[in-house]
């Protein structure tokens, strides 16, 4: 994002705008309420557009644009993947800006203004429109399915929307880790999930993978998530919690049904990685520009089938490494000709993406597009990535 400047004129009173007629807002009134205090800057063509569930294009939420704008292709698209402000430059001395924005460090979409060229006090003020703008759009989310809609490019599969409702923000950022996540296909995600939870100075996460397809997939991932968040609020050490995971699967679905997963405890202050892998991928440690191995935890077997002693593995963690958790989705995606992505080639796309120094999101992001790419036709089992990147006390990668 930009370095602080001078504010604009009237900021103080455009956010107070903003402010006010927040506590009795429509959630769908909030881009007319957003262009108002916009104009107070002496802006004007607001237009709003939300990434689509699936990140590759935004879709208009709000304005007079194009309905749909590639995130890929466009100038819009590119404030998205940096995080960045781009403008352009306009007749009569004025210009087009595109701001993304951020709930946190989750990219919702990108905020577009024209304003006077060379105005950088007013970007400013812009890019604080958008923050209080992204606060709004998630808290007004939980009041109508104007966010939930504009989201989508096309309609979920029930058993997808089961999905979606349960995953956290895709991106969460603090100076100590930011953590990226996509699940795909976005569409028509089921058995894959997510989690994580930042508590003191205790990092939780987990990837999970249910058994099946469709409904019972989705059914079965729903326990173990809720599963696994009653039991790490109740306080219960990483094997309780897996312990407690296994149990209910079991409990429910019988032997007959089963997820796998791996759950991860880091302690942010000194990087000390807990692992337990219940029948899934081991994650990936990433050090510089090179993946240096597996956290190779040994053959927990997946939850529901009754291994009372998992094994749990500790790994010390150097400041900048970087953890890839991940389903078996991502390396088994295959060409028509048999040939899987695999471990190799995911390794090899991260290890060259190290250099970019782009937002830790865009990486995964691309990554995600990779996989999809090279089965080049719609995925037949989840693909889930979740990468954690440990910087101790450094500036978060957003």
């Amino acid at each position: 994002m930009s370095s602080p400047g001078p504010l604009p004129k009237h900021l103080d009173e455009a956010l107070a705008l903003v402010l006010d007629r927040a506590h009795a807002l429509h959630p769908d009134e909030l881009g007319d309420v957003i262009a108002e205090a916009i104009g107070l800057l002496e802006a004007a063509e607001v237009e709003i557009y939300i990434a689509d569930l699936g990140q590759d294009v935004l879709l208009r939420y709000y304005g007079d644009g194009e309905a749909e704008l590639e995130i890929d292709a466009t100038m819009a698209g590119r404030a998205y993947r940096s995080l960045l402000p781009v403008t352009i430059d306009l007749d009569g001395g004025l210009a087009r800006v595109w701001m993304p924005i951020l709930d946190g460090a989750d990219r919702l979409g990108v905020l577009g203004a024209v304003v006077s060229s060379g105005d950088n006090d007013l970007i400013v003020g812009l890019e604080k429109i958008a923050t209080l703008a992204a606060e709004l759009l998630v808290a007004r989310a939980n009041y109508g399915d104007g966010l939930a809609l504009a989201r989508r490019r096309r309609p979920l599969s029930l058993a997808s929307e089961m999905r979606w409702s349960l995953l956290p923000p895709r991106t969460f950022a603090t100076s100590q880790v930011t953590i990226s996540a996509v699940v795909e296909p976005a569409y028509a995600v089921a058995g894959d999930s997510f989690d994580y939870s930042a508590t003191g100075q205790k990092l939780h996460l987990a990837v999970f993978d249910a058994m099946g397809h469709g409904i019972e997939a989705s059914r079965i991932a729903n326990l173990v998530v809720g599963c696994y968040r009653n039991a790490r609020r109740a306080g219960l050490d990483i094997i309780g919690v897996h312990g407690e995971i296994d149990r209910s699967v079991n409990s429910q679905f019988g032997d007959a049904r089963f997820a796998t997963g791996v759950i991860v405890e880091l302690e942010m202050d000194r990087g000390l990685l807990r692992v337990i892998r219940a029948g899934h991928p081991a994650p990936l440690v990433f050090r510089g520009n090179r993946c240096i191995g597996e956290i190779d935890v040994g053959a927990t077997t997946p939850f529901g089938v009754g291994d009372r002693d998992p094994i749990v593995l500790e790994a010390q963690l150097e400041p900048d490494d970087r953890v890839l958790l991940y389903s078996d989705g991502v390396t088994e995606a295959r060409q028509a000709d048999g040939e899987v992505f695999g471990v190799e080639r995911l390794t090899d796309f991260l290890g060259r993406a190290a250099p970019d120094d782009e937002p830790l999101a865009e990486t995964v992001r691309r990554l995600s597009k990779a996989i999809v790419n090279h089965q080049g036709t719609p995925l037949i089992d989840d693909a889930t990535l979740l990468m954690v990147h440990w910087h101790r006390m450094d500036r978060p990668d957003i």
